[in-house]
C-alpha cells in the first residue's frame, strides 16, 4: 500500500482533486482531508527573543538606527546649544532610541494583522491510499491541481506488519519533484 500525501489550500482544486481521484477509481474510503487549524496562537508573544525563542522579527532595529542618527544631530547642533555637544549626543541617542522603538513596534503589529488577515485560507493535507499502479494517476491528478507540495510514502508488506522479530520497519518518505509537465 503506498500513501500519497499532498497539501492544498481550501479552494475550489482541492474540490475538484478530489473528485477527480473519485472518478478515476480511487474510493472514497480511500482518501483523507484534514484542515489543519489556523486559528491565532494562544501563546504569550513576547517583545524580546530569547536563545531559545525568536520569531524573526526585530524591534530593536529601528531603535539603534534613530538612535545613532540622533546622536548626530545630538553632537553636531550641541557645539551651537548650551549644554553642549556630548549631552545633547546622549540625549538625541536616549530619544532617537525611544521613538525607533515605538515605531518598531507599531510598524510590526500592523505587519502581523495584516499576515493574519491575508493567510486566512485554510491549509488541507489530503492522504490517499493507493495501490502501486495508481500511484502515476494519482500523483498526476493532485499535480493538475495545484498542490503546494506532494509527497509519497512507499511501505513494503513487510512494513505494515513489522519484520518478524515485532520491531516495527518504517516506509521511506519520498518527496515528488514537481515535473516540467506540471509546472
Amino acid at each position: 500500500m503506498i500513501h500519497v500525501i499532498a497539501s492544498f489550500e481550501h479552494s475550489a482544486y482541492l474540490e475538484l482533486a478530489i473528485t477527480a481521484l473519485i472518478k478515476n477509481g480511487v474510493p472514497k474510503e480511500k482518501i483523507l482531508a484534514v484542515p489543519l487549524n489556523l486559528e491565532k496562537s494562544k501563546v504569550k508573544k513576547t517583545i524580546f527573543d530569547t536563545i531559545h525563542r525568536a520569531d524573526g522579527v526585530s524591534v530593536v532595529d529601528g531603535a539603534m538606527a534613530l538612535g545613532t542618527v540622533g546622536m548626530v544631530l545630538g553632537t553636531i547642533y550641541g557645539f551651537v546649544l548650551s549644554w553642549g555637544p556630548v549631552l545633547w549626543a546622549l540625549l538625541g541617542l536616549l530619544g532617537g532610541a525611544v521613538l525607533g522603538f515605538i515605531l518598531d513596534l507599531l510598524i510590526n503589529k500592523r505587519r502581523q494583522e495584516r499576515r493574519w488577515v491575508q493567510g486566512k485560507s485554510t491549509e488541507v493535507v489530503l492522504l490517499i491510499n493507493c495501490s502501486e499502479n495508481q500511484l502515476l494517476q494519482v500523483e498526476d491528478i493532485l499535480w493538475q491541481h495545484y498542490p503546494q507540495g506532494v509527497g509519497i510514502l512507499n511501505q513494503s508488506r513487510e512494513g505494515e506488519h513489522g519484520d518478524g522479530s515485532g520491531n516495527p520497519v518504517k516506509g521511506s518518505m519520498e518527496p515528488t519533484p514537481r515535473s516540467r509537465s506540471h509546472q
